[in-house]
């Protein structure tokens, strides 16, 4: 996916397709829908009632129940955005949809190297990624090994808490069925394992090495 997929896929709307089940467990009729963008998603996810009042004159009993986890993950793009503008002084306008497209069409006509471009879309993958894991967390299993890299069969502290065996996988399953999206992170030493393939070998690399009884 290249960056300006992963920019559109933060501000842009798109068109899909959803076949909704009756009740008897058939489908029904393909359905168009409109998917707004990430950036408004987790925007609007703010709040569990988006069109319920807000403020101090709206009743307690209607009031909207703030989620600070959407609320972070909104406060720290927006910041990175307005962050991005500022170092090519360009000017913001409040909005986070239309400030990131206007930073990416001045930005990319300056040329940057392919490093900055790296870097850039890498947060801008980790948004996606943060986005879509609040709004629909992903799937997810413990393999019961130590990490390959670091060694460590155990990860937190007393203060954060933790536990035993450091590396969580994550997936995702599509309506058929079908696994996407697999990644491993090592809650310990913070290595990722991006793809279905890299998680594989991980998986074949912790059983080897459990079988032949060596640390890692």
């Amino acid at each position: 996916m290249s960056i300006l997929d992963t920019l559109d896929e933060l501000t842009k709307e798109r068109k899909d397709h959803i076949v909704p089940k009756n009740d008897d467990g058939t489908l029904g009729k393909a359905q168009k829908i409109t998917v707004k963008p990430l950036i408004v998603q987790i925007r609007e996810a703010t709040y569990s009632s988006s069109n319920a009042k807000s403020g101090s004159a709206a009743q307690p009993s209607t009031r909207s129940v703030l989620d600070f986890d959407a609320l972070t993950i909104y406060a720290n793009i927006t910041s990175w955005i307005r962050a991005w503008c500022v170092l090519i002084e360009l000017e913001t306008h409040n909005d986070p949809v239309s400030d990131l497209r206007r930073w990416y069409m001045y930005w990319s006509s300056l040329n940057p190297d392919d490093n900055e471009t790296s870097e850039r879309h890498s947060k801008m993958r980790e948004w996606v990624r943060q986005i879509k894991d609040h709004l629909d967390p992903p799937k997810e299993y413990t393999p019961k090994y130590p990490c390959p890299v670091c060694g460590h069969s155990e990860w937190g502290d007393m203060i954060n808490g933790g536990g035993l065996w450091p590396v969580k996988v994550t997936y995702r399953l599509t309506e058929e069925g079908s696994r996407y999206d697999d990644r491993a992170l090592c809650r310990r030493c913070q290595i990722v394992w991006d793809g279905a393939d890299a998680v594989a070998e991980l998986g074949e690399e912790m059983v080897e090495r459990h079988a032949e009884g060596g640390s890692c």
